[in-house]
């Protein structure tokens, strides 16, 4: 059976410290599996020097996934 209508998402985010001075860095990559039998396609959704940075990169990433219908918070 396949699946039609597959309302699902990955987001994979990556950490690390950078540097002498033990930078943070991390990188938001999404993965979307196109209609057709396609392989998935991989994305960088944002990259950040920050813990928070992440978290809005995050929320803003989930919003857009929802298309506006809110939800989050």
């Amino acid at each position: 059976m396949a699946v039609t209508d597959d309302r699902s998402a990955v987001l994979l985010i990556r950490v690390w410290l950078e540097g002498a001075d033990d930078a943070f860095r991390a990188r938001l990559t999404a993965m979307s599996r196109p209609a057709d039998d396609a392989p998935a396609q991989e994305t960088t959704v944002a990259v950040a020097a920050s813990p928070r940075a992440v978290v809005v990169a995050v929320e803003e990433w989930l919003a857009e996934f929802l298309g506006g219908r809110g939800g989050i918070g």
